[in-house]
């Protein structure tokens, strides 16, 4: 049998964002990114017959400066 897990954070400014709550919260957030690079980190944990495999990779994203009504 094979196991495996996932999970991605978004980090900016060294501080870790969590999912957004709600619309308001997730266009907060846009609004923070909007501008700016922040890296995106995901980390993947394998079990396949025992064996362990784990891995991350952290991309740097460039947000454009977005307007309002994107």
């Amino acid at each position: 049998s094979i196991v495996l897990g996932a999970d991605t954070i978004v980090v900016l400014d060294n501080k870790v964002l969590g999912k957004p709550h709600d619309e308001s919260d997730a266009r907060h957030m846009l609004e923070h990114l909007s501008g700016r690079a922040h890296s995106v980190i995901t980390g993947v944990a394998l079990l396949i017959k025992g064996e362990e495999i784990v891995f991350h990779n952290e991309t740097k994203v460039y947000f454009k400066q977005l307007a309002p009504f994107e």
